[in-house]
């Protein structure tokens, strides 16, 4: 027993020096930051979504504040690792904004709030009203825009302590005079406004420009106002308001302009290019490559030396000014999610997006692949049935020189990442692509400018095999059902159709829904058919005779993006357009869940193989893992037998699960950072008395749960998972800081870090 506890006492310190050398070890996983109630995992950071002011330096240059779909992501810019991210917005944020000292953060959202966060803690302290939001020089007001009109606020109070009024469109862009008297609001009515902050009232129109304005800038002595638009940026007298200059935007026109701390330098973006002008000799005087295309937003660190750029091609990119070189990317962000796939061994999930495929390792949460990166607007992708293949449906591509065009159907080798084959027939975009479960053909929808047909496709050479006709509107769905002989397709004209998938036959319309219909899937034993519509309503048919069976009613009346059946066929899950996801029971009709979480339309929902976890995948750029066991506690669930071949976990069919892992784990534990509880999952591949033992960062044992005798099973969900509540051996509730924690099973030990953050 000794010898057993010297060698656990020798892992623990192993672990503890490999994490003091290791200076990335300090960071944490930031898929477990801030995950909604119910979510195991969140895959991607959310697509950048902020506006001319999507991303600021804190006062001290410690931090970068970049908006996003699903909140404020807050980098440490010395190494660039992910320091926090505040969530709370129920839609995408448009802008943020520091105060003087850096304690407070702003942040505005297109769900029509503004919200003040503690930067110290992350905490919300306040809401407000806006979209887009900034504070004042001296850091005791705040400034934003919703719709026509500017709100000021006394930060102190969170008083709104004036409204100004007289922009007759949508405000875009505002920015304080460096004293604060002065406030400059640019808008989509094509109009620069100048108000006067202590009266509050309006000194100055400019409306010399064309189109809306999207940005607005004063020059650090304030005398010079910058504006620019879709083709021109104009300089403006502060003094006189008349325009001293003006000169050509680039193409796509001026998405953000910002001036350099000592007032010499200009940088504005276009859709993929920062520029740099010297505004004493008013030249361009560089110009540095993007970080990809949809430029939306340029900042100066306070010192002047660092420039950053963020991107809707979902980056962020930092440049030292001095030398013009590209000092680091802030990688991780994924644009809007359309269609997530697990593999058919449930080791990888595919991700199409609007930037390309992901793959993701479903056990670690870590991005594997990418490819496709050339295509804009992977729309819908489909596994081959033994997993070596992928199928994905594109809309328009940035580059029609490498052979991707317009309605093309593109096959991959996932192992290679090349493309294979690229099947073109139809003449715009393809909303819908699936595989035949027997692997011998492809379907793809149909869905812009008049085709509106279906293609079927040889699977191994591309040969189109038929083509369908029957829709009069977008083809936003297909499915094959298990046996391969029937295909469904679902249609903005309200229709689903049955077709004869070998013989190419139509054999049957499914009317009833009163609106577009966005998905359809069958139920893994073939016997029924979902789809979910605009109309708000999923709808239940008999996939054997067409005939309805019953209406699953969206009690938010939002659209129902996306609906998926589990392995079991008895649950059922749908996605909406308001950001949730509701689990039915298919037989009954019975809703029994509405899960939270994304903060954009959920686009596509897809079950594990064995139907452990279903990944939502959402607009808002991100996936979200689910434990679907924590929620399907009604019925007789049977698992179909499959092996994953990476994690070697072999599921019986029984009325419980049955789960032998191949070898004894400890895993991850969650929420981490935590505060004041966390849950920690192992697997046992043998039975075994289990222990945990926390440590300090010293080494001092500071707690040992004594679980006892546990069978051979997965210990992951927070009913079987270790518990700890943060308290020592005296019932004192631990410091902020890093623990160790050390799994004893048997002969087994192992050991893995958290931290609590308070």
């Amino acid at each position: 027993m000794k010898n057993k506890s010297f060698s656990i006492f020798l892992m623990f310190i192993l672990a503890l020096t490999l994490y003091v050398l290791n200076s990335t070890a300090q960071y944490e996983d930031y898929t477990q930051f801030n995950l909604p109630k119910n979510a195991k995992a969140r895959l991607g950071k959310g697509e950048l979504t902020g506006g001319t002011r999507g991303i600021a330096f804190s006062p001290s240059g410690n931090y970068l504040a970049v908006a996003s779909g699903i909140g404020i992501w807050i980098y440490d810019v010395e190494t660039t690792r992910e320091h926090a991210l505040l969530t709370g917005h129920a839609r995408a944020v448009r802008s943020v904004s520091f105060s003087l000292d850096g304690t407070l953060l702003a942040s505005g959202s297109l769900d029509g709030a503004v919200k003040l966060w503690d930067v110290a803690t992350g905490e919300n302290i306040a809401t407000l009203e806006g979209n887009i939001v900034l504070f004042s020089p001296n850091g005791t007001r705040l400034a934003s825009g919703t719709s026509t009109i500017i709100k000021l606020w006394d930060v102190a109070t969170r008083e709104n302590i004036a409204t100004l009024k007289g922009h007759t469109d949508s405000v875009n862009c505002i920015a304080f005079s460096p004293d604060g008297t002065l406030l400059a609001s640019g808008a989509r009515d094509g109009t620069v406004k100048l108000w006067n902050v202590a009266r509050r009232r309006n000194i100055a129109t400019f409306t010399a420009h064309e189109g809306f304005v999207r940005s607005v800038t004063f020059s650090p002595d304030g005398a010079i106002l910058v504006s620019g638009g879709a083709h021109e940026i104009k300089l403006w007298d502060v003094r006189t308001h008349q325009n001293i200059f003006a000169f050509e935007a680039p193409t796509g026109g001026v998405q953000s302009l910002t001036f350099s701390p000592s007032g010499k330098t200009l940088a504005y973006i276009s859709l993929t290019d920062v520029n740099l002008w010297n505004v004493v000799t008013r030249t361009n005087i560089a110009t540095l490559k993007g970080p990809g295309y949809n430029l939306f937003s340029v900042a100066f660190s306070t010192d002047g030396t660092t420039l950053a750029a963020g991107s809707w091609s979902d980056r962020v990119r930092l440049w030292n000014i001095g030398t013009r070189e590209e000092i680091a990317t802030l990688e991780g962000h994924t644009g809007w999610v359309t269609s997530v796939a697990f593999s058919p061994n449930g080791a990888t999930l595919a991700a199409g997006s609007w930037d390309g495929v992901n793959l993701w390792s479903v056990t670690e949460g870590q991005n594997i692949a990418t490819f496709a990166k050339n295509l804009v607007g992977v729309s819908s992708i489909a596994y081959s049935p033994n997993g070596q293949r992928l199928i994905t449906g594109e809309g328009h591509p940035v580059s029609v020189a490498q052979g991707m065009e317009d309605g093309t159907v593109n096959l991959w080798d996932v192992a290679a990442e090349e493309n294979i084959l690229i099947m073109k027939s139809h003449t715009n975009w393809v909303y819908s692509v699936a595989f035949s479960p027997d692997g011998h053909t492809i379907a793809s929808g149909g869905g812009r400018f008049g085709d509106y047909g279906i293609r079927l496709w040889n699977a191994k050479t591309g040969e189109r095999l038929k083509t369908l006709t029957e829709h009069t509107d977008r083809v936003s769905s297909v499915a094959f059902s298990p046996d391969s002989n029937t295909l469904a397709s679902g249609s903005w004209d309200n229709t689903i159709q049955l077709w004869d998938a070998s013989a190419g036959q139509h054999k049957k319309t499914l009317i009833g829904h009163t609106g577009p219909v966005e998905s359809i899937a069958f139920s893994p034993d073939g016997r029924a058919l979902a789809s979910g519509s605009r109309d708000s309503t999923v709808r239940l048919w008999n996939a054997m005779t067409g005939t309805h069976h019953k209406t699953l009613i969206d009690q938010a009346r939002w659209t129902v993006s996306s609906v998926a059946f589990a392995p079991n066929s008895r649950t059922l899950a749908s996605g909406s357009a308001d950001g949730t996801i509701r689990l039915w029971d298919a037989v009954s009709g019975a809703h029994h869940k509405t899960l939270t979480g994304h903060t954009g339309d959920v686009e596509s929902i897809t079950f594990s193989p064995n139907g452990d976890i279903f990944a939502s995948g959402s607009a808002d750029g991100t996936i979200l893992l689910w434990e679907l066991r924590l929620f399907t506690t009604w019925g007789n669930i049977k698992q179909i037998p499959v092996i994953d071949s990476t994690r070697h976990l072999q599921f019986a069919s029984s009325s419980v699960n049955i789960l032998i892992p191949a070898e004894t784990v400890l895993l991850p534990n969650y929420p981490n950072p935590f505060n004041p509880e966390t849950w920690i999952p192992y697997q046992l591949a043998a039975p075994a008395d289990v222990s945990i033992s926390i440590y300090a960062a010293d080494g001092t044992l500071l707690r040992t749960l004594e679980i006892g005798h546990q069978p051979v099973g997965i210990y992951e969900s927070r009913s079987r998972a270790a518990y700890w509540d943060g308290k020592n051996a005296l019932g004192e509730l631990v410091a902020s800081g890093v623990y160790f924690y050390t799994l004893t099973a048997g002969e087994f030990a192992a050991t893995r870090k958290m931290l609590i953050r308070k």
